[in-house]
């Protein structure tokens, strides 16, 4: 059968002009750019923080970040926040819940300034906390408010209303070596902030200007004067030079010369700066943002590059930045933290609407023009020219071409041949259209059977083959007289051939013009041979179970032929297939590539090659890169600055300068390969938590009367775990936090044969019964293998382990039983003659217990009565009071004080509604945990359990 090869439809394209005038009046595309705004997101779990005014964040060689706020301290992994709170009853914990600063020193030591109360010390590998409230009290009568820290080396400076403070801090021990006034001839100037350089040099933000502490040649510093007439809120240091924030301007200070940096703030109080490892210099004011883009190497900042960023109601009163090892920039603002990934801005993000100003049309068809265009093809919106794609320095522009049956606006499938003449199917039309570069449109009626063209390629002689949905594959074949025949391949057994399918995805030819077929019952070759044939053979590949070397699923996505003549198939559930040709066995064989091995998602629903000869897949849970020389994979998703997590079938395609583009369920992602690069930061794996059957140990956490961990378990090499201490679980992830989406992988050595992995990059490890033995557990970073390996040495001791101990010990042991049996029988000749004590002791004696209760009844309140104290009321010395306390109720005098403090708190727990804490008060303890303690020992029970089973004391 034969046709003309294109039916011009003047007429009908005359009526396509007018609807493309009338239709571009009311459509509009929106097209979104990295480079001209900055992607923040707020951390997860933001309602944790009790307070969210973030002044402060470092980050930890392990890799948490830690947090300070207006109400206390936090750890950051990620996913959860650990808060550290000040605690009025004890020595230990923060003294202040206001931290202003933080700063972590080179003895892993974290240590914070608080406004009132001076300076701590957290000790990371313990997560204990140590205050100087001597040294701090000196601080705050030299200084009055402490305002910032900076440790360098040794020193340790903090900058206070009224001058500097240095301490020094040798072998562990803090002294205060010096006090620098910040009082001047012209007045005081309270401090903001305070840095040193390489020099040697103190430099001081203060609200008149900036000042710098010049070490002399006696060591000593002098006060001086580098630029005044301007309040300094933050400094930073960046090759030689000082960068300062004023309430006017940005200023660089370097050899004496001072340079003004304009903004393009809404207001100049520009209270922080920072600058990071991609040369990009922040500030914040108190109501906006803006990123100098890469130009802090030049010598003129260009305020046309700026991001300027200014979200009316969450970004506000920004008060600091912190790059991390990851590259992600973090910004604490006065109404919560939010961060940058560098990362998301190498995806470029764009979004179509229709005529309906429907927004986020999916992407179902791409290719690229020979003029440095993409044609998108999109459901709902029609076909669409993005021009300029390829010059990231120029704005793209969207032209829409008019549809000849404009009532259908669902592309399916994009095409051209070697004359670049166009063709495009759409989701409802039985015909198949055409245009050139002129926009001349035209159409090949192929059949009279409706088909869903799925896709369109054409081979070296311009003869074009389709894929459609229900009828199987069309070829036509270019004849001399500019006409077409038409073939159809079914699923008929009427026709001498064995096509397996009427439902056809996907088209590919190989380097041996071979034509490879996608269908939902099997992956199909035609040979460049049997193509040639009226009645060709095709050979089908289908899923054989147990069958080393079978493809995986039959449902047939995309396939490409890569630069090495491997044919790369996506499945449905069945992840991506590699297929090469078996020189030795004359057959294909295929490998997989799942879940298992590295995947987010088994349904691989497009394809594109790199330069590289990495292949890229668009799935149902992102985008994934597989490297075939390292079998590496490496999964991007939403987070990553995708706009979908859902791409669309056959969506992918590879322009002429190396970028791929990636069509959505919403929207188009294109993107540079060579610049998404395995994280080039410092990265780390740590293990955050262990339980041992079911409980959780911490540091210092009592289990089976032994303290297992005295540093936190990510800073722990090594664990004993005793008989019947076998079941365990380790929670892990990578902290690192702009790849978010790593898998990782684990295995306790010893018992597990094979590495497992984790669907991300937090995972949780739980081992049953294990064994007596030596093991060790490891961690690896599944999609970046240059990750260093975390381990974990675990021993559990046997039953055995413990036989030799027990022998030598018996014959001890059974001594002492004896010693305790007899301790035991006088105890408790002690207590019945305590408890008959009124009965047998004198009148004088009695008068004597009488008096002294009745002195402690009135002191009872008062945690800082002592033993002096009552025996000088009582006119006895301290020997004599406690020897005859002691013979007449078998307490010494300090525990007797304390045996009525708990006498009388067991009355208040029965006869009164107070509370623990109220009661604690009360009876004169100073320490909460030691009045339960101590109440428990006595009574056997909790003070609340003792409360509430009241009825049973009375």
């Amino acid at each position: 059968m034969f046709i003309n090869r294109i039916q011009k439809r003047t007429a009908k394209f005359r009526a396509s002009l007018l609807y493309l005038i009338f239709f571009l009046n009311s459509f509009s595309i929106v097209s979104q750019q990295h480079q001209e705004i900055v992607l923040l997101e707020a951390i997860e779990n933001q309602a944790s923080l009790s307070n969210t005014t973030i002044n402060t964040i470092v980050q930890d060689s392990v890799g948490f970040l830690w947090i300070g706020t207006y109400d206390g301290l936090y750890r950051y992994d990620g996913h959860n926040l650990k808060s550290f709170q000040y605690e009025p009853n004890s020595n230990s914990g923060l003294a202040s819940n206001i931290i202003l600063e933080l700063h972590i020193d080179n003895d892993n030591n974290l240590w914070g300034i608080t406004p009132t109360k001076g300076i701590f010390k957290l000790d990371l590998r313990t997560e204990q906390i140590e205050r100087f409230p001597e040294l701090n009290k000196k601080i705050v009568e030299l200084g009055g408010n402490t305002n910032s820290i900076y440790i360098q080396n040794k020193n340790i400076w903090i900058a206070t209303n009224l001058g500097v403070i240095q301490l020094t801090n040798t072998n562990n021990t803090l002294a205060l070596l010096q006090f620098y006034s910040s009082f001047t001839k012209n007045g005081n100037h309270p401090i903001n902030k305070i840095i040193c350089d390489d020099e040697s040099r103190v430099w001081l933000g203060t609200n008149t200007g900036l000042f710098c502490l010049k070490k002399t040649k006696s060591k000593s510093y002098d006060w001086q004067e580098v630029y005044l007439g301007t309040s300094v809120f933050d400094l930073k240091k960046r090759n030689n030079k000082i960068y300062f924030a004023s309430a006017n301007h940005i200023f660089s200070y370097s050899k004496d010369s001072i340079s003004t940096i304009k903004t393009i703030h809404q207001q100049n109080l520009i209270r922080r700066l920072s600058i990071d490892s991609q040369n990009n210099l922040w500030s914040g004011s108190s109501k906006s943002l803006v990123v100098f883009n890469k130009t802090l190497d030049q010598k003129t900042m260009n305020t046309k590059k700026c991001s300027f960023i200014r979200p009316d109601n969450f970004l506000k009163d920004i008060r600091c930045f912190y790059e991390d090892s990851s590259g992600v920039v973090w910004i604490g603002t006065a109404h919560g933290l939010f961060k940058y990934n560098y990362k998301k801005s190498l995806f470029k993000r764009y979004y179509f609407t229709n005529k309906d100003k429907k927004q986020g049309l999916p992407i179902s068809a791409l290719l690229p023009n020979t003029n440095q265009s993409l044609w998108v093809g999109t459901e709902g919106g029609g076909l669409v020219s993005l021009d300029n794609i390829y010059n990231q320095n120029s704005n793209i522009t969207q032209k829409y071409i008019a549809l000849l049956d404009y009532k259908n606006e669902a592309i399916t499938a994009i095409g051209y041949d070697k004359r670049n003449t166009f063709f495009y199917g759409t989701r409802d039309s039985q015909q198949l259209v055409t245009f050139n570069s002129d926009l001349e449109l035209s159409y090949i009626n192929t059949s009279s059977n409706y088909k869903r063209y799925m896709d369109i390629e054409t081979n070296s002689k311009g003869n074009i083959w389709l894929a459609t949905i229900n009828n199987g594959i069309t070829h036509l074949e270019k004849k001399d007289n500019n006409a077409f025949s038409i073939t159809n391949y079914t699923k008929d057994l009427s026709k001498n051939h064995n096509f397996p399918s009427n439902v056809v995805r996907s088209i590919a030819f190989d380097e041996n013009k071979n034509i490879w077929f996608g269908t939902d019952k099997g992956l199909v070759l035609l040979t460049d041979t049997e193509s040639k044939k009226n009645n060709p053979v095709f050979e089908v590949f289908q899923h054989k179970a147990n069958t080393k070397n079978s493809i995986s699923a039959d449902f047939i996505l995309p396939i490409i032929t890569s630069t090495d003549n491997t044919i790369w198939i996506g499945t449905f559930g069945g992840g991506l297939n590699k297929c090469r040709f078996n020189e030795k066995t004359g057959t294909y064989d295929f490998t997989a590539y799942t879940t298992k091995d590295g995947l987010q998602n088994n349904t691989i629903k497009s394809l594109a090659e790199d330069d590289l000869g990495n292949i890229w897949m668009g799935t149902n849970s992102g985008i994934s890169k597989l490297n075939p020389k390292t079998n590496n994979i490496k999964n991007f998703s939403k987070k990553d600055g995708l706009t979908d997590n859902v791409f669309m079938d056959l969506s992918a395609t590879r322009l002429s300068n190396g970028m791929l583009a990636f069509g959505g369920q919403s929207g188009l992602t294109i993107f540079k390969p060579s610049e998404i690069k395995s994280n080039n930061f410092t990265t780390n794996l740590a293990i955050t938590k262990l339980e041992i059957n079911n409980i959780e140990i911490r540091v210092n956490t009592n289990l089976n009367d032994r303290i297992l961990l005295k540093n936190t378990i990510s800073n722990t090499q090594n664990i004993l775990l005793k008989t019947g201490e076998n079941n365990i679980a380790i929670t892990f992830q990578n902290l690192n936090y702009s790849d978010q989406n790593d898998i990782l992988s684990y295995k306790l050595e010893g018992i597990d044969k094979d590495w497992r992995t984790t669907k991300n990059a937090l995972g949780i490890a739980k081992y049953s019964n294990i064994p007596s033995g030596d093991y060790i557990f490891k961690i690896k970073n599944f999609s970046n293998p240059d990750v260093k390996t975390k381990t974990l040495n675990i021993k559990v001791q046997s039953a055995h382990s413990f036989a030799i101990l027990y022998i030598l010990f018996f014959s001890i042991g059974v001594a002492l039983i004896i010693y305790f049996k007899t301790r035991y029988s006088k105890k408790q000749k002690s207590k019945i003659s305590s408890t008959n004590l009124e009965a047998k002791i004198s009148a004088v004696d009695q008068d004597f217990i009488t008096k002294i209760e009745q002195e402690i009844i009135i002191e009872l309140s008062n945690p800082d009565f002592t033993v002096s104290q009552l025996v000088q009321k009582m006119g006895l010395s301290e020997y004599l009071c406690n020897k005859k306390l002691k013979k007449l109720t078998g307490f010494t005098t300090n525990s007797y004080i304390r045996e009525q403090r708990l006498l009388k708190a067991s009355e208040l727990l029965r006869a009164s509604n107070l509370t623990i804490a109220e009661i604690t008060y009360k009876v004169g303890f100073r320490d909460l945990e030691y009045f339960r303690n101590c109440f428990k020992k006595k009574y056997g029970n909790t003070p609340s359990t003792y409360q509430k089973n009241k009825t049973q004391h009375t």
